[in-house]
């Protein structure tokens, strides 16, 4: 009976150590700017796997459920991280057929800022990111999309896209 207590003990801090270790793995970006230039740089190399890690699993949804509205509650009933990889797979897809037309050359531009906006009071972690991308020729682009800020790490939720600048 007196071991319980610390083996209770022994079991929380391995539970919080395997979370600490999780995110120190890579999953999530510390910072938007991170998160930005990841984006660039996949759609640079036409490789959506590059961001893998960026994309919510499980405990993040977990989380973004628990701290959400009622409503976003219901639509995060049917989301998964799987639902999730191919809307932004289907974005990127489109993104980068979009650039095809118009013949970009993503070697000839570099993200020159990155910002986030909180999208709604109700549901204090999700918000829109705005990329700007500059060319030397003074070209301006921007990518946006939505994210999700769970423990400090940004993921990408939904809705990239890609439009010039105004």
């Amino acid at each position: 009976m007196k071991k319980l207590p610390f083996l209770i003990a022994a079991c929380l801090l391995f539970m919080f150590t395997a979370q600490a270790q999780d995110v120190q793995k890579g999953r999530g970006a510390a910072t938007i700017q991170e998160l930005g230039q990841a984006v660039f740089n996949a759609l640079q190399h036409n490789q959506f796997q590059e961001l893998q890690n960026y994309l919510p699993g499980d405990t993040e949804l977990k989380v973004l459920k628990r701290r959400s509205s009622e409503d976003m509650r219901l639509l995060l009933e049917r989301t998964t991280p799987d639902s999730i990889r191919q809307n932004m797979q289907r974005d990127f897809n489109s993104i980068s057929e979009q650039a095809i037309q118009n013949t970009i050359n993503w070697s000839e531009w570099q993200p020159t800022n990155a910002k986030t906006t909180r999208r709604d009071r109700k549901n204090p972690l999700l918000y829109r990111a705005e990329i700007t991308l500059a060319n030397p020729a003074g070209g301006q682009r921007t990518l946006l999309f939505e994210v999700i800020r769970i423990r400090g790490n940004y993921f990408l939720f939904k809705q990239m896209v890609f439009h010039p600048q105004n």
